[in-house]
């Protein structure tokens, strides 16, 4: 085998079977409807419920507010203890 088959089938480790489209994290489906906190890449901590997500971004909502988060400007995600188990 080449290298260049190698390289093309290391990169396809993390693709569905169907569409060949990069999965989801397995995580995110657990937390949908849980009480996170999210603490952005500036040390800023966004407490609430995560509504819903996608390749790019999360929606939390806390309390009369509603948060669009780009994954990219996350640190960290603190949960419950229990609820990734």
């Amino acid at each position: 085998m080449t290298d260049d088959k190698k390289e093309a089938e290391a990169g396809n480790e993390n693709r569905e079977e169907d569409g060949g489209k990069p999965r989801m994290p397995q995580f995110l489906p657990k937390l949908r409807g849980q009480q996170v906190m999210v603490r952005l890449n500036d040390g800023r901590p966004l407490t609430g419920r995560l509504i819903a997500y996608n390749a790019y971004e999360i929606v939390l909502e806390s309390g009369p507010k509603t948060f669009l988060i780009f994954k990219h400007s996350i640190a960290s995600i603190e949960v419950p203890k229990g609820i990734l188990d």
